[in-house]
């Protein structure tokens, strides 16, 4: 018995539809692959250019490639640089084998670029193809530096298997069906022909006719035959429907494993805790963050009730309780804490109810973010506003007092008045200064204090910023050396701001030096750098106080330093001016011996007239 020729035909057919299917399914992966690379690495270098560069640098640098190389596989980072303003590679993350085979043109655009830049090559050399992304990084509205990222293209393997299994089953299962349906018609059909032949030798018997001779005169037109042959390509064609059917299915759910996966990878990237539950508070998803929270596996915490992972009654009440409502807007949440796992801490507990295309509550997605940089930012705000209030209401106080007394008629001589209108007008004095400094802080948070260069003469910027503190160290018998070259420096800088930072360094030295004390300027050209030291016979500051003196509203507990009236920003505003202008400021003290607070400013040449 042999086979029909309809069944090499499906045979064919399904050879030819599994392996079109297989190349829909290569360029299906190779077009997600390009999709998911692109997003990452646009999500990647995103976050990477956020770092500011000073973090990059020292204890900075080694903390961030630390946390670098421990996701770089997971992420599939094939290589990262980052550059300074000026070309030089501040970060350099990358094989060996990948360094020199990077076309010069590739990294030549992606270190000129000024917004986020995508490229792609295939290494010379290499079998795959890499996808570049470069974005700059921004300090003070400028350009600061490149942040260049490599990804590689995965390959889209043509035997997976995944597909080898899928392919397998499709064939088993249509060859079993081929010879399931060819025997069991064969069976029908030799049943079927035995009652015809009975039928057709009884019509002939009576008729007087040769059995043999109709048969083999009219075999190929009996109705039965052609109804069976009808029945045949029905089946075949309901079979090839059935087949693309499956198939379609199956690329379905591999998109749908897919799109799975990339979610999963998503929530793991993102820097706070993320739970999603169905309708009974069961967990169906949860990222490695609330995972490293909790001291968990995800394995162990899938499919489970959230009281297995939260052990606080109120955010286990909170999460099971708030059911969606006709009041329910956005995220309800609340504010809790970890001492067991994260001391010191405070932590948000946010909700969310998912919803179906519909409107049908589906589950919930509960966020967990950590919020203690948000108390201290309260605290500190809290801290800032009591402090100001205090600094502004004692200048306005004694102003205040001094008024009335002139207006009660207190003040019985001239002098006594002029020491009234002396003490007024110095603490209007205290207060411009205050409010000017306050203002200063202000354009440094919000980063508008910027630079407005021009051509500065040092040796009148020195007499400018003596002349403010000769009066006051006159009336102290304060003396004022000034050390200037014989041919002093000039160079591009902000004179206003620079003549801030001077004066709120002299001021501070004045302020602590006692009487008959000496205050020595001295300024230098050194190093490619104009270096202004300010040296007092003052007080001196303690060892512990030193590495706090440049913060804002810091001031020393010491009876010598809470004596004197002051703000603590005086030197905060001056540290940020001289690194504003690319420099630095440092100071060595030792008490009872005075300070000597060193200012140092790079010297930017500059020309006069043009060619």
């Amino acid at each position: 018995m042999r086979f029909p020729g309809i069944v090499f035909a499906l045979v064919i057919l399904l050879l030819v539809a599994m392996t079109l299917s297989g190349l829909v399914m290569i360029r299906q992966e190779q077009k997600k692959n390009i999709q998911d690379i692109e997003d990452r690495g646009t999500y990647l270098v995103n976050l990477v250019s956020l770092y500011p560069l000073k973090d990059l640098a020292a204890e900075g640098r080694t903390f961030f490639l630390k946390n670098l190389a421990e996701s770089a596989y997971q992420q599939g980072i094939l290589y990262l640089f980052v550059h300074t303003g000026t070309g030089p590679t501040l970060v350099s993350l990358v094989p060996a084998e990948i360094s020199s085979r990077i076309p010069g043109d590739i990294q030549a655009r992606s270190i000129g670029a000024v917004t986020l830049m995508k490229q792609a090559y295939r290494p010379p050399g290499l079998p795959y193809t890499i996808y570049e992304f470069s974005k700059p990084i921004f300090a003070g509205g400028h350009k600061a530096g490149t942040v260049r990222l490599g990804l590689r293209l995965p390959y889209a393997r043509i035997f997976s298997v995944e597909r080898v299994s899928l392919f397998a089953m499709i064939v088993l299962f249509v060859f079993t069906a081929l010879l399931v349906a060819y025997y069991g018609m064969n069976a029908a059909l030799k049943s079927l022909t035995m009652r015809h032949k009975e039928t057709l030798a009884s019509t002939l018997n009576a008729g007087g006719a040769s059995f043999d001779k109709v048969s083999s005169n009219g075999g190929k037109t009996i109705p039965i035959l052609t109804d069976v042959e009808r029945s045949l390509e029905h089946m075949c064609s309901r079979m090839n429907e059935i087949k693309e059917d499956n198939l379609r299915l199956v690329s379905r759910l591999g998109v749908s494993s897919f799109e799975k996966n990339q979610m999963t990878n998503v929530l793991d990237s993102i820097n706070f805790g993320v739970i999603i539950t169905d309708l009974q508070d069961h967990i169906s998803n949860i990222n490695d963050y609330m995972l490293k929270l909790i001291n968990d596996k995800r394995e162990r915490i899938l499919n489970r009730t959230v009281d297995h992972v939260f052990q606080q009654k109120e955010i286990v009440e909170f999460i099971c309780h708030n059911e969606i409502t006709e009041s329910t807007a956005g995220m309800n949440s609340i504010e809790t804490s970890f001492p067991d796992r994260a001391p010191g801490e405070f932590f948000q507990v946010s909700l969310s109810h998912l919803t179906s295309g519909k409107g049908t509550a589906i589950g919930k997605m509960i966020f967990v973010k950590n919020v203690t940089n948000v108390h201290i930012a309260k605290r500190a705000q809290q801290e800032f506003i009591a402090h100001v209030a205090h600094e502004i209401m004692t200048p306005l106080t004694n102003v205040r007092a001094y008024t009335e007394m002139l207006m009660d008629g207190e003040a019985e001589n001239a002098e006594m008045q002029r020491e009234f209108y002396n003490t007024i007008n110095q603490e209007a004095g205290r207060l411009t200064t205050l409010i000017q400094n306050l203002l200063n802080v202000s354009k440094i948070e919000m980063g508008n204090l910027t630079l407005s260069k021009d051509i500065v003469r040092t040796d009148v910027l020195v007499d400018d910023c003596l002349a403010t503190i000769e009066a006051s160290a006159q009336g102290k018998h304060v003396a004022v050396e000034k050390h200037l070259p014989d041919t002093p420096p000039s160079f591009l800088a902000d004179k206003e701001l620079l003549k801030t930072a001077i004066i709120n360094i002299l001021g501070n030295a004045l302020k602590y030096t006692p009487e008959n004390g000496k205050i020595a300027f001295s300024m230098n050209e050194h190093g490619g750098s104009v270096i202004f030291d300010i040296a007092d016979t003052g007080c001196g500051i303690a060892q512990e106080d030193l590495p706090r003196v440049f913060e804002r509203f810091y001031r020393s507990s010491r009876p010598e330093v809470t004596s004197q009236k002051g703000s603590g920003l005086g030197l905060a505003i001056a540290y940020e001016i001289a690194h504003l202008h690319g420099g630095d400021i440092d100071v060595k003290s030792k008490l009872g011996e005075g300070s000597r607070f060193t200012l140092r400013i790079p010297k930017e040449d500059y020309a006069i007239g043009g060619s």
